[in-house]
């Protein structure tokens, strides 16, 4: 079955000379993690899957540790894309018990982070806030700032969705502040929509408008089309609050 699987998904030569070659279990669990994170990122979730399956059943043998909680946070990711939450969540929480017990701490992170999306996608925002609030204790451990922007915008988002507009809003520019320091222009957009969002829940209306057109203005630049709809949208739904008698 694995030698067909390899051959009728025309993996890449260098993943399948490493499956090819691989003497030992640990080796060949190894492989097919990269084989499914391969076809994870190609978007081919059923092979995804069965590679991933091979590579847990190697690691489990061989005792290889860290592939297999990747690969259990692989076979997460897939049913986290796939819309089947509660498999999502068994393979999250086996991926992180087993990187809570040997590490590194940024993957231990992400899987929280994974686990906060999850609930949070589900709006169940008290355990999305626990996941997430996990998740930026190490990240400000960590102190990258890339991953620390990201995990506060995550807060953020649960806070404006339970009605914590003021905390939001400092989350939130928190994490601005933050992507403009490495000069990632994709999170400083994200960063000005999400405070745009919430400065329109306190009514801030004029505040929003200028952060709104903040982000549309980077994504213009970038031509980041999703992302200009989005801003579009934003800006839509603002122009029918404003034009709102009570507003």
């Amino acid at each position: 079955m694995g030698d067909d699987l390899v051959e009728n998904q025309a993996l890449p030569d260098s993943i399948q000379q490493k499956i090819n070659r691989a003497k030992t279990k640990n080796e060949q669990g190894k492989a097919w993690f990269l084989a499914a994170n391969y076809y994870q990122v190609q978007g081919r979730y059923d092979q995804a899957l069965l590679a991933a399956d091979k590579s847990i059943g190697f690691c489990q043998a061989s005792g290889e540790k860290q592939t297999l909680g990747s690969a259990y946070d692989l076979k997460g990711i897939v049913y986290d894309y796939e819309g089947k939450m509660a498999e999502a969540i068994e393979f999250y929480l086996k991926g992180l018990n087993i990187r809570e017990k040997i590490g590194p701490k940024l993957d231990i992170a992400r899987s929280l982070n994974n686990l906060g999306s999850v609930y949070y996608f589900m709006q169940t925002f008290q355990k999305a806030e626990g996941y997430f609030s996990r998740a930026l204790e190490i990240f400000e451990e960590l102190d990258d700032p890339k991953t620390r922007a990201g995990a506060y915008a995550n807060l953020g988002s649960v806070k404006q969705q339970v009605g914590k507009y003021r905390e939001a809003l400092s989350l939130h520019k928190r994490s601005l502040v933050l992507y403009q320091s490495i000069d990632n222009e994709l999170g400083m957009a994200l960063a000005y929509s999400n405070l745009g969002v919430v400065f329109s829940d306190l009514k801030q209306f004029d505040s929003s408008l200028i952060v709104h057109r903040k982000a549309l203005a980077i994504r213009n630049r970038l031509q980041d089309q999703q992302a200009i709809s989005v801003s579009y949208s934003n800006l839509a739904r603002l122009y029918l609050d404003l034009k709102k008698p009570d507003t």
